[in-house]
């Protein structure tokens, strides 16, 4: 039984296999040459240049608040009572206050928003959760 099996594959797989190769090599799309089009239009690039100016100049800030997060989590698994928690806390919002005070008060409002979504995008935490949890 096994054998006629295998016959039987064989000559129905090679029959099939034979004839693929008489495939006729017309197609049925017409091809159309024409001249580049344009992607992006002037809007399109000037607003795209103003917001890659802002993330340039933000997310080295988003990326130190994302190391400034972590160390902090690491130091607080060590920590067990509260007290020495809070106070932590108010040390390291202390340190930053003073870091970013005057580069926050430069900034524009459209950066800072820019810089709330890429501290969420590298932290994944809003900046409300990250207030309302370490402060």
């Amino acid at each position: 039984m096994k054998g006629f099996v295998v016959i039987w594959c064989s000559v129905f797989l090679g029959s099939t296999l034979l004839a693929q190769e008489n495939l006729v090599a017309d197609d049925s799309l017409l091809h159309y040459q024409s001249h580049a089009v344009p992607i992006y239009d002037k809007v399109y690039l000037k607003r795209y240049n103003i917001i890659k100016r802002r993330v340039l100049k933000v997310y080295p800030y988003a990326l130190y608040a994302a190391d400034v997060l972590d160390k902090i989590n690491n130091n607080t698994e060590s920590i067990e009572k509260r007290r020495k928690l809070n106070k932590m806390y108010k040390e390291a919002y202390k340190d930053l206050k003073e870091d970013f005070k005057y580069v926050i008060l430069d900034m524009y409002t459209s950066e800072g928003q820019m810089l709330v979504k890429l501290v969420y995008r590298e932290t994944g935490m809003t900046v409300f959760e990250i207030a309302e949890k370490y402060r």
